[in-house]
């Protein structure tokens, strides 16, 4: 049996958001940009939006951002939240641990094909992936509660999680910080979380 929940929050309708009979539906780019540099991020947050704290004086900071309007589904004994107003499956916690960005995509290829024995695949889906940025944004909160800045709905554990968007010259994966309320790059090195997305 699936729990449906739905948070009505402020709503900021994307310039290319659909608007149907049931629902907004947000569609956010879905595959990873390589040279994602600080320019194109603020461009970003600004296009959609999307909140982002001024607390470290990013130059891509948007305080004034807001919540997209979510439609939650708790689905697969809890295990994932889809989002019918993005389109987007999500897993409900993530890696259970921090790990760098190569860990992070071997931790991806477990979800998605098990290991040698098939243990360790999510649901069956072969197509678990790292959010971009902006699909990684859509889930930030501009409120704070007890689980930070994203919907009490996900395990709060994963506070920091990689996207697939890198700043390649300059060697940087992008982060968000659902705890800290912003997104900034990081080397590759640097550890932190997976929270994994695929499309409905």
């Amino acid at each position: 049996m699936e729990n449906k929940v739905t948070r009505a929050v402020a709503i900021v309708q994307p310039p290319n958001s659909v608007v149907n009979t049931h629902h907004v539906l947000y569609r956010f780019r879905n595959k990873p940009v390589h040279n994602l540099d600080d320019q194109q991020a603020s461009e970003l947050l600004t296009k959609y939006h999307f909140y982002c704290t001024d607390q470290y004086h990013f130059p891509w900071a948007n305080p004034s951002g807001e919540s997209i309007l979510h439609d939650f589904q708790l689905q697969h004994n809890g295990a994932v939240v889809s989002d019918l107003n993005t389109g987007l499956m999500w897993q409900r916690g993530g890696s259970g641990i921090d790990m760098d960005y190569n860990r992070a995509k071997r931790y991806l290829r477990r979800l998605n094909h098990g290991n040698f024995f098939g243990f360790g695949r999510l649901l069956n889906f072969t197509d678990w992936r790292l959010p971009t940025l902006e699909e990684a944004l859509s889930l930030m909160s501009s409120d704070l509660s007890e689980s930070g800045y994203i919907d009490p709905i996900f395990d709060k554990s994963q506070d920091y999680i990689f996207t697939a968007d890198e700043d390649i010259s300059n060697g940087r994966v992008w982060i968000v910080s659902y705890r800290g309320g912003f997104c900034y790059p990081k080397s590759p090195r640097y550890f932190v979380k997976v929270r994994a997305v695929r499309n409905i």
